[in-house]
């Protein structure tokens, strides 16, 4: 929290949660109380959860598109936030034909990656895509088992504009 809270106020706002993409995205799922802020016990309450239920990785599919389009042959990229650096690994993996791509954590031999909050880049040698989802992107997700997608076992879109 502290990396993140520079008004010392004990909970990250919408305005410091800018520098961590992964804790913006889920914002809706980690503030209970609904304040619009993340409190250090809203977070370790999820940690605590990714620790109960005991799950290494897990098989995440995204739906890469820009401008509404699949965007193919693109590198998706999951860097942990800075939190969680040397805790969880990053991830990546290639989008196909339609702009689906299951990131594989680089140590295993299957496409899977870790529970955690993540700053999304993606990159692509055929496509023009916004400097905005490069490197330093302020486009998030947080991989977990109760987060957006799920609920049913969905894919995560991402639609860049």
């Amino acid at each position: 929290m502290q990396l993140y809270d520079v008004d010392r106020s004990d909970a990250l706002d919408e305005k410091e949660l800018q520098r961590a993409p992964g804790l913006a995205a889920s914002l809706p799922h980690l503030d209970t109380n609904q304040d619009h802020k993340i409190a250090p016990d809203e977070l370790q309450a999820r940690l605590k959860l990714y620790e109960e239920l005991q799950t290494g990785l897990r098989a995440k599919t995204f739906r890469v598109t820009l401008r509404g389009r699949p965007l193919a042959d693109a590198k998706l990229k999951l860097i942990p936030e800075q939190f969680l650096e040397g805790v969880i690994e990053p991830a990546e993996g290639m989008t196909d034909a339609s702009g689906t791509v299951v990131p594989q954590t680089a140590t295993y031999d299957i496409p899977a990656v870790r529970l955690g909050f993540y700053r999304v880049e993606i990159e692509s040698d055929t496509a023009k895509i916004p400097e905005k989802y490069h490197k330093d992107s302020m486009l998030g997700v947080e991989i977990s088992p109760i987060s957006e997608g799920y609920e049913s076992g969905g894919t995560i879109s991402l639609d860049l504009k």
